[in-house]
């Protein structure tokens, strides 16, 4: 069986990180234990984990871009829905320095970034009696605000126009993922 290129730069990037993400893992599974999660909550955040690190994909291949594509808000927005705000933060940090360290894409905004997609898993439990459309746009112009609204006020115009490119891809993203691919995951999740 041959194993396409992708897949053989997935392999490669873990074997890389390998420490990196068993440090990352342990943080979450001490985290599942402490928060008594069962098989199907340990299946799920599994999947919204793995989702979440798609995002290192694009930051790897393309570098040269002045914009990432940030898949890691809709797991962070659902994790925190259904498993509250402590979780969801600190599942939000960890997948925010995990693809930042793997990616090898470390600088400056990535302290906004932690903190964003932190503030997006606390926070998004308090939307959880809105629809998972509405919660995930409304969270994803929040982390747009706060990992983007600070660098636009500190930099120059060209890096401006950049900051007003990432958002607007954050909210095209993002609008197709919880309008099409979230509720088939809070589907999934209740069929579990």
């Amino acid at each position: 069986m041959e194993i396409t290129p992708f897949f053989r730069e997935v392999r490669a990037l873990i074997r890389q990180h390998r420490k990196i993400i068993a440090i990352a893992s342990a943080i979450m599974f001490v985290s599942l234990f402490i928060f008594k999660a069962t098989f199907k909550d340990m299946v799920f955040i599994s999947a919204m984990f793995g989702i979440a690190m798609l995002s290192i994909i694009p930051k790897k291949k393309m570098r040269e871009l002045p914009f990432e594509i940030e898949l890691s808000i809709m797991p962070t927005v659902l994790i925190g829905t259904i498993y509250g705000s402590v979780f969801g933060a600190v599942f939000g940090a960890v997948v925010a320095a995990l693809t930042e360290i793997i990616s090898a894409h470390i600088d400056m905004e990535t302290f906004f970034e932690i903190f964003g997609l932190a503030a997006v898993g606390f926070v998004s439990f308090f939307l959880s009696g809105n629809s998972i459309f509405l919660s995930g746009m409304l969270m994803t112009v929040f982390y747009a605000l706060v990992s983007q609204g600070i660098l636009f006020m500190m930099g120059d115009e060209q890096q401006r126009g950049e900051d007003v490119i990432q958002s607007a891809i954050y909210l095209l993203t993002n609008f197709f993922l919880f309008r099409f691919i979230a509720p088939l995951l809070l589907l999934a999740y209740t069929l579990l």
